[in-house]
């Protein structure tokens, strides 16, 4: 390669790399620190047109300290792939992830992809099985996978700004003259495939498989929203648990907000090979005012 041709090269990913907004680096910079600031305005700026109206940031997160490095920049095609380490502290709590931000040119400036960022959490296998469905099927998958990606991101936002769990207030109990039945203890599935507690008690034991537990809540009347915190040393005892702390600093792991039109709601558990025994507690809360405490025992002493 002879030095003209060198020169044009390094002109061209120079470009590349720089675009007329600033560097796709500098952008992500200005993006995530947004972010963390808790300012979605500015890092609505940072994100291309079609993501940042689906990015929402908590402002509640307290004093958590967050550190994001960037590591190397790639360019694939259209796209500035930057290598993304976070990491979160408050108390003695801790998270660390690893992803990717992703930027495209738009406009001629670097913009933040927010939901390529966000899949990357989930990693390179999750995003060409997504790809791949919505070859094959169209306009309805890549609908879902939109969806998927405001779920996604709806906890995100549950989660903190960049993942830090948010001091929750203490809370005021239920009160009024609506009926809400809590149940808790072994569930089974009903005829048409809802769970419902056969055997009340709060004595679950350590048994893998089919075997079912949790609650439910019965009430008559309009909708209701309601949530639950789990109180569990090894992680959430379900699959959609964002972490939470008491104002005691006691940590938690807080499920979506569910909306129930039925007067009918239940929640199944499990419990699954490596789960350790010992004493648990769930918070059930019922249009966000806590409904019943339950506190029981998994496994043997």
């Amino acid at each position: 390669m002879n030095i003209k041709t060198r020169l044009f090269v390094c002109a061209i990913l120079i470009a590349l790399l720089t675009g007329c907004g600033g560097s796709a680096t500098h952008v992500a910079k200005k993006f995530w620190g947004a972010v963390n600031d808790g300012k979605l305005e500015k890092a609505k700026k940072y994100a291309t047109k079609e993501t940042a109206e689906s990015l929402t940031i908590n402002n509640s997160a307290g004093n958590a300290e967050v550190d994001v490095d960037f590591g190397e920049a790639t360019v694939e095609g259209e796209r500035t792939i930057i290598e993304t380490h976070m990491e979160t502290r408050m108390g003695d709590f801790s998270q660390t992830v690893d992803m990717k931000t992703i930027l495209v040119m738009e406009d001629g400036k670097w913009r933040v992809d927010v939901m390529s960022t966000m899949m990357s959490m989930f990693g390179d296998e999750m995003q060409e099985m997504m790809k791949g469905m919505t070859d094959a099927m169209g306009q309805t998958m890549e609908n879902m996978g939109n969806a998927m990606m405001q779920e996604m991101q709806r906890g995100f936002a549950q989660f903190g700004a960049l993942g830090n769990p948010r001091i929750r207030p203490e809370p005021k109990m239920l009160t009024g003259t609506r009926d809400y039945r809590i149940k808790f203890g072994y569930m089974k599935k009903r005829s048409d495939g809802a769970h419902y507690v056969y055997k009340e008690t709060t004595k679950i034991p350590m048994r893998t498989g089919r075997f079912r537990w949790g609650y439910t809540i019965e009430a008559k009347g309009d909708p209701f929203t309601t949530y639950s915190i789990d109180y569990s040393p090894d992680g959430p005892m379900s699959g959609d648990g964002y972490p939470r702390r008491n104002s005691q600093g006691d940590q938690g792991w807080e499920s979506h907000t569910t909306t129930v039109t039925g007067g009918y709601f239940a929640r199944a558990y499990r419990s699954d090979p490596g789960d350790e025994p010992g004493e648990r507690k769930i918070e059930i809360y019922v249009e966000d005012k806590l409904a019943k405490t339950i506190e029981f025992q998994i496994g043997k002493r």
